[in-house]
């Protein structure tokens, strides 16, 4: 059984009062993803169980000893100011707690999200915030707001005479919003008195409107001014539907559902031009958005246009609706629950994470054989990592922070996903690799359109291990066909071949492929790493000119003089160094090591770069790949320590660790794990125990 408690920003009585509290569940809990939820809040008087929920008041100093006796498995705070003190204030062991962020108004931004372990954002604008004081940045999600659109929807013109009676305006606007300083009114009602007598504006919304009808008086506006403390949330639609537009010039939003909902119903929306509304409204396209949003003439300007403007109007009405629709409830809800399920599993991790880091830490200390195979569970570990961050497509995601599926990586991961025998996991990669070839031949790099020369080789690297395993496993029937890897190959090889120059210079079409993410530039010679597929695709073809053009480069490249300087950051050093290996060169591999040896500590790291204190993860391991292949297997031993006893409870691990890390410092990197386990199975192979 999974359990959730809540914490509110609100009572529930103020949900009843607008009529949300019929949604409650289902906005709490979204596809039952927990078997039962616990409303915990200072704000409720009385147990009851309603609306899907245990409401149970609690004061913050009752909230630790509740979770545990009620077997709390996440806590959620809704709100960044007090729910948030109350939850991370109050923590219990092994209950992470949940923090959703929906506002940018610093003053309800409390500094106790440092103690959060995930936070929720509504929008960039609010992740912004947020990273202002939660360094976590591979725990910082999105998760917008969202409308219903069985309730929000374009409605016939007729069945608004109600409406029509009570505001008798030729031209109909509607402000929603409470009635405060950031929601903007007194501009509004300021260019009313500019937009002349056919203009009239209904302001829902709570709080007091004296202010505003003070306002609206002075300017001779009070009779175009109309105010309705609140419209049920099923009702609302009817007025955004009505009205010739939506107008509510907010000087600051979290998010900003009153705008997403009226885009939803096609109505014609005017705003501030602020994030985050203009992170989904696009002037002109789906609605107006207005710089001046201070000033009454530029206000008056815009909403005359969007009422007048008729050709204007039905582009917007026309394209409102569909922008709109990642922002539908059954989107984000399940979005939601997929963050859930990280979340869960990945307390389960932590949990499980804590009795071995004890393990390693004290077999380190040790420095005698330990009682059992440490780097074993590691393994594991970090195995369990690879399938959790598996596309069911196909494919491994660059990090939990950008979930795309990564084909270079994905490539290269399956020589090792057959070593430790993941074979389901290799021919899933594979399908999909072949689905999304270029009809050129070759590999995008991740999230681009653009094809990159050592994409493409990493990629050939897994068909072609692939199509050896293939031969050796006819039967195989899961498998992708002989003729379609084949043919896979044959295409990537010739694309693979057609970018090296005369002169045996490799090139790529993206421009960007020799800049390192964290700043610097990689050497050209890490092509090197993309001659070995080549080679191998030569006598796989029967095709000496692959074998003649990756000659070509191998010359090309070692007629450089500071070929192996370790003069890049590690992991790109890294690349050049195993490639030398792989092609034959070992006594080069050798040289280029020689600096990295004098600079690997007593405690197994090797820095980043050069004149560095910070360790590349990715960098290390293949560090330790490297000298596991040249029979330098102490070095080996404990770099892959190193890794052991900083890998992540997940099983993954942060590109860069240290103070003044700058290379994914807070991303688990797929690539990080995939030469993990190649340095783990070179030293099983060669019967090295990592723990002395």
């Amino acid at each position: 059984m999974t359990i959730l408690a809540v914490i509110p920003s609100d009572p529930m009585s103020a949900y009843e009062a607008v009529g949300c509290h019929v949604w409650a569940e289902r906005y709490y809990n979204p596809g039952h993803s927990f078997d039962r939820v616990y409303l915990l809040s200072p704000h409720e008087k009385q147990e009851v169980f309603q609306y899907g929920m245990h409401t149970v008041p609690t004061q913050p100093s009752q909230l630790k000893s509740r979770l545990r006796e009620l077997g709390v498995d996440v806590v959620r705070a809704y709100g960044g100011y007090w729910p948030c003190d109350m939850a991370c204030r109050n923590k219990a062991r092994d209950v992470p707690v949940v923090v959703s962020v929906h506002d940018t108004n610093p003053d309800e931004f409390y500094a106790s999200i440092r103690h959060a372990d995930y936070v929720f954002c509504m929008s960039e604008a609010v992740r912004d915030l947020v990273l202002t004081r939660f360094e976590r940045v591979d725990r910082v999600w999105l998760l917008p707001n969202r409308y219903d659109r069985d309730v929000m929807r374009p409605m016939p013109d007729e069945g608004f005479s109600d409406l029509d009676a009570a505001y008798p305006w030729r031209y109909r606007l509607v402000c929603v919003g409470r009635l405060s300083g950031q929601k903007n009114q007194e501009t509004l009602i300021r260019a009313l008195r500019l937009l002349g007598p056919d203009y009239g504006c209904v302001f829902v919304g709570r709080n007091d409107p004296a202010p505003l009808r003070k306002l609206a008086e002075e300017k001779a506006v009070a009779d175009r001014c109309a105010f309705v403390e609140s419209v049920r949330n099923d009702l609302l639609a009817r007025y955004y539907n009505w009205a010739h537009a939506m107008v509510t010039p907010s000087r600051w939003e979290g998010f900003g559902i009153v705008f997403v909902e009226a885009l939803a119903c096609g109505a014609v929306v005017v705003t501030s031009n602020v994030a985050p509304m203009n992170e989904y409204i696009r002037h002109e396209r789906n609605g107006l958005l207005v710089d001046g949003y201070e000033t009454p003439s530029a206000l008056a300007a815009t909403v005359k246009r969007a009422c007048e403007d008729e050709e204007l109007r039905h582009a917007l009405k026309a394209n409102a609706p569909a922008s709109v629709e990642r922002f539908e409830r059954r989107r984000v809800d399940d979005l939601e629950i997929r963050y859930y399920q990280r979340i869960l599993a990945e307390s389960r991790h932590e949990q499980a994470g804590r009795a071995w880091s004890k393990r390693v830490l004290s077999a380190i200390s040790r420095k005698r054989p330990s009682p059992g195979p440490v780097e074993d569970s590691c393994a594991r570990r970090a195995i369990e990592w690879v399938r959790y961050h598996s596309s069911a497509k196909g494919g491994i995601v660059h990090s939990p922070q950008m979930s795309q599926s990564y084909p270079e990586v994905s490539g290269y991961f399956i020589p090792t996903l057959l070593k430790v025998e993941e074979r389901e996991l290799a021919v899933r990669y594979a399908k999909w690799l072949l689905e999304i070839q270029n009809e050129d031949g070759s590999w995008n790099g991740v999230g681009t359109k653009t094809a990159y020369t050592f994409d493409t080789a990493q990629v050939l690297k897994g068909l072609l291990v692939l199509y050896r395993d293939r031969e050796g496993n006819p039967g195989r029937e899961e498998m992708p066909g002989q003729d379609e890897l084949r043919s896979a190959i044959l295409r990537g090889s010739d694309w693979l071949l057609s970018r090296i120059g005369e002169d045996g210079r490799v090139t790529t079409p993206a421009e960007d492929a020799l800049q390192i993410p964290s700043g610097g530039s990689v050497p050209e010679a890490f092509y090197l790493y993309a001659l070995s597929p080549l080679r191998e695709a030569a006598g796989l073809l029967s095709r000496p000119d692959l074998e003649e053009g990756a000659q070509r480069a191998l010359k090309y490249y070692l007629s450089q003089s500071d070929l192996g300087a370790f003069r890049t950051l590690s992991h790109f050093h890294a690349y050049i160094v195993e490639a030398l290996i792989d092609l034959g060169r070992k006594d080069l591999a050798r040289e280029a090591l020689e600096e990295v040896d004098r600079l690997q500590r007593p405690d197994g790291s090797v820095p980043a770069w050069r004149d560095t204190e910070w360790v590349c993860s990715t960098g290390l391991a293949q560090y330790a790949v490297c000298w596991s292949k040249l029979d330098a297997r102490d070095r080996a031993r404990k770099a892959f320590a190193w890794l052991c006893a900083h890998q992540e409870p997940s099983g993954g691990f942060y590109g860069g660790y240290g103070e003044n890390a700058a290379y994914f410092p807070r991303s688990e990197i797929s690539w990080a794990v995939k030469y993990f386990l190649d340095a783990w199975t070179l030293l099983r192979r060669a019967g090295v125990a990592v723990f002395w």
